[in-house]
């Protein structure tokens, strides 16, 4: 980077900034996983805005130093950030050239690809050579989905077209034969159909389209684009879409905005939690029968299995209904059979979340000792003021996230 912004005629006390704010940018690349934290080393890291820019650098230094040790450096090298697509000899030494461009760093390698049937694809471009001409045409790779988002989400209107605007202006500025364009067109107007779009829909973008790009052809002039201000609005259509007409006839250009916040924008170096270590109401099924057994824990769900299986492994009975299933049958249950039913950050919900968890099982299959009365609304429980008796496990002791309850308990409306 020193090099080019030398060539580039910049003062060295510019260039001394320029570097110290680079490196600064570029070794912020702390990152959690698995409870640890860690630093890259190599590379730059991915999410970066700086990383296309270094790259672009670095393949245009790695270019000129290969033009001064290769002589047969290919006339025609079309580069877009790291993909390159070159025209060359056939008795040209791919091999040997390719050798050469790899020992220049340990860290970077490179691969090639010939054409094939004399097609090559190059980034979303498909080249075919015939009769000593290149044809163009839209490449898309084969695990391609065409899964764009459908007409009936709920998202702004000109966000929704985003895809499809873009595609369009692709296939009308890329030098596609008129048959191909005509295919294209028609594949575009397809993939909307089935997303729910209507035809005409298309038909417009393309007339506006071809349209720009016939009066680019034509003039050099531009037309004057009225100097509103502009609003943001938050999306909410059957809002948003009466306070625009407003708005734009007031000289208020409206533009949707999701309102982003400062913790959504830094984004967050925490790695999620796996199910295992989160608290709520948790399941366990035999291996050897259809029982299964709901329960609730306030501490991560893996530890209270573990206190399950320890009951079980030294055959003390009448403390875990678990237990006390294994040391009857021997059926194996291991943590396979261990799921997060419901994970629950407030205590106080803890009791009614299982409660709901067993009323949605078949009694006969449950394991838990004492069942309840589970023939009531629940859900009523949650929105409103009733009373409810909470199921409960009859066994408890020290350490259990079990609680005796005594009675009825009343939830009110917050």
């Amino acid at each position: 980077m020193k090099d080019w912004l030398q060539k580039e005629k910049v003062s060295q006390e510019r260039i001394a900034e320029l570097m110290n704010l680079t490196e600064l940018c570029m070794k912020q690349t702390i990152f959690q996983y698995g409870g640890k934290f860690y630093q890259q080393t190599g590379g730059t890291a991915m999410g970066n805005p700086l990383s296309p820019f270094m790259a672009d650098i670095f393949m245009g230094h790695l270019e000129t130093k290969l033009k001064e040790i290769e002589k047969d450096f290919p006339k025609i090298w079309f580069r877009y950030v790291d993909d390159i697509l070159s025209i060359v000899p056939e008795d040209f030494n791919i091999n040997g050239f390719l050798e050469t461009m790899n020992k220049q760093y340990a860290t970077i390698k490179f691969t090639y690809e010939y054409e094939n049937n004399q097609q090559l694809p190059f980034l979303d471009i498909l080249i075919t050579r015939k009769d000593n001409k290149l044809e163009y045409d839209i490449y898309r790779k084969p695990t391609h989905t065409n899964n764009y988002i459908p007409a009936d989400s709920y998202q702004p209107w000109s966000q929704k077209l985003a895809a499809f605007n873009s595609m369009v202006h692709r296939c009308c500025a890329l030098p596609l034969s008129p048959g191909n364009r005509k295919r294209e067109f028609d594949h575009i107007k397809r993939v909307a159909n089935n997303l729910g779009y209507k035809t005409r829909t298309i038909d417009t973008l393309i007339k506006n389209h071809i349209s720009k790009q016939r009066l680019k052809e034509i003039t050099t002039f531009q037309r004057d684009k009225p100097d509103n201000r502009r609003i943001k609005l938050t999306h909410y259509p059957v809002i948003t879409n009466k306070l625009c007409q407003i708005f734009r006839k007031n000289d208020l250009e409206p533009v949707t905005t999701n309102q982003h916040k400062l913790k959504t924008l830094l984004g967050s170096l925490k790695d999620k939690d796996p199910k295992t270590d989160q608290s709520g109401i948790y399941k366990i099924t035999c291996s050897g029968c259809d029982k299964l057994y709901i329960g609730q824990t306030k501490r991560n769900i893996i530890t209270r299995y573990k206190e399950h299986m320890h009951k079980a492994r030294y055959n003390i009975e009448g403390k875990s209904a678990i237990g006390d299933h294994i040391i009857a049958t021997g059926h194996t249950i291991t943590e396979l059979n261990l799921t997060l039913e419901k994970p629950v950050a407030r205590i106080s919900e803890l009791p009614i979340r299982e409660a709901i968890a067993m009323h949605k099982n078949n009694r006969e299959k449950l394991l838990n000792d004492d069942l309840g009365p589970l023939d009531i609304d629940l859900l009523k429980c949650l929105h409103g003021t009733s009373h409810i008796h909470i199921p409960r496990n009859r066994h408890t002791h020290p350490g259990s996230d079990h609680t005796q309850v005594l009675g009825p308990i009343t939830t009110q409306r917050n």
